[in-house]
């Protein structure tokens, strides 16, 4: 396990990223942190793969009654580069590499195929 936890945010007006890095003297404090950082990733990764199953059924529903035209693929293509940025916040906040990475980078192959 690491032995420092870092974090990023946001200002609100600036939109710089501030990192900051600390050492916990417990080591139980130190995995208490790294469980907190690592359940919001998750729950981050459950809802970017949700979103990316809303668009796999749309696409797939559209493709089924022949609704396929530019602008619904230009619509869809959108919605995948909105996906695309969403990922790559939530990996760059993911400092543990939590299981439900892999699943999430998955989905969005998986959904770059199924759009193309």
């Amino acid at each position: 396990m690491p032995s420092a936890v870092c974090c990023a945010s946001r200002e609100p007006t600036r939109g710089r990223k501030q990192q900051c890095s600390t050492k916990l003297s417990v080591p139980i404090q130190e995995e208490k942190v790294i469980q907190r950082f690592s359940a919001e990733r998750n729950e981050a990764y459950a809802e970017f793969v949700s979103r990316c199953d809303d668009s796999e059924a749309e696409i797939a529903k559209e493709k089924g009654v022949g609704k396929f035209t530019y602008a619904e693929v230009e619509e869809n293509e959108e919605g995948l580069l909105k996906l695309r940025a969403w990922l790559e916040k939530i990996t760059q906040l993911d400092l543990y590499r939590t299981p439900q990475r892999n699943e999430a980078e998955e989905r969005i192959k998986r959904l770059n195929t199924v759009s193309g």
